[in-house]
């Protein structure tokens, strides 16, 4: 995984791709240019039952021939400014091989509150 944070700490990156992941493709999910196909809301779930419904959102977008998630985590401000769904969805994102490259969603797409996934389909 390559990411532009200087920090090794998955909490604080925002932005990683793997080695593989094409350089043109993953500035257009940066800039956000590939719109999302599909979309998961995690608000109000807690983090186990939020990792399983990742992975599956994420398998399910993949079958479908899918190639773009939004990850709609939010941003923590009802738990003392602290978004846990947000500080380890990195983790769960770079465990899952069909994960490509994941960034945080144009304000549009609501900013730091969600994330671009984007997946390598079948």
């Amino acid at each position: 995984w390559s990411s532009d944070v200087c920090s090794s700490d998955l909490a604080e990156r925002r932005f990683a791709r793997r080695q593989l992941a094409k350089q043109a493709t993953v500035a257009r999910l940066r800039s956000g240019s590939l719109e999302p196909q599909r979309r998961i809301d995690l608000h109000q779930m807690r983090a186990e039952p939020a990792r399983q419904a990742v992975a599956q959102a994420i398998e399910a977008t993949a079958r479908a021939g899918s190639s773009v998630l939004l990850v709609v985590h939010g941003r923590g401000r009802h738990h003392g400014g602290v978004s846990v769904l947000r500080e380890e969805l990195p983790g769960w994102l770079e465990a899952i091989d069909r994960v490509v490259a994941y960034a945080p969603a144009p304000g549009r797409d609501r900013g730091t509150g969600a994330t671009l996934v984007l997946i390598r389909s079948s």
